[in-house]
């Protein structure tokens, strides 16, 4: 049964949505990589009217969410929270694991360690970017990197957070701190879709 992601169909109703916790925080749509494998997924988007309804939203993503774990089990995925105040809409989603990610929005996305990584598929043939503190340094090849070290791989152009310290990176974020990065972005603040690398690749310890 092919999926259709929640972003999809958000997009299709001109609705992106965002979200926060007191463990993950983030002013715009990103994803966190927790250290037991679970993902939370938050979204941001401001809206030029207010006229979109809390409760049909809900029903909307409740009933997308149903429709998931009825297939993939009740614990692959949850409604953390969903609120829509004047022009902003605000979601936070749980999942159980990075495969429930990819599979609910249809789009590549893994994390795990780099053997494993390579083991599903993927290459990881580029030049990654040291990454210390704030600053990207030089390209390093993949081949030189250990196969221990946990990396996050997405099609989505979206903010990466995780629970270790980034080591290295793809060329199309920018790093935020020592555990968060952001897609690279034009001077008028929007994400550039097409830069750099095909995937976000953050690799990390």
């Amino acid at each position: 049964m092919k999926k259709v992601s929640l972003g999809m169909c958000l997009f299709c109703m001109a609705l992106l949505i965002c979200g926060c916790s007191s463990t993950f925080e983030t002013k715009e749509s990103a994803v966190y990589v927790k250290d037991n494998g679970h993902v939370i997924e938050a979204n941001v988007e401001t809206f030029s009217k207010d006229y979109y309804s809390e409760k049909e939203l809900k029903k909307f993503v409740e009933d997308s969410i149903d429709a998931y774990t009825k297939e993939h089990g009740s614990k692959s995925l949850a409604l953390e929270e969903l609120k829509v105040e004047g022009k902003k809409a605000t979601m936070f989603l749980s999942y159980e694991s990075g495969e429930d990610f990819k599979e609910f929005h249809g789009e590549d996305f893994f994390a795990g360690t780099m053997a494993e990584a390579m083991g599903k598929g993927y290459a990881l043939d580029d030049s990654f970017y040291k990454v210390t503190g704030k600053k990207i340094g030089k390209a390093v090849r993949s081949e030189e990197l250990e196969n221990d070290l946990q990396v996050v791989i997405m099609k989505e152009r979206m903010g990466v957070q995780v629970s270790g310290t980034i080591c290295y990176v793809s060329d199309n974020v920018k790093v935020v701190n020592n555990h968060t990065v952001t897609p690279v972005r034009d001077s008028k603040n929007q994400i550039i879709e097409n830069y750099g690398d095909e995937y976000i690749v953050v690799i990390y310890k």
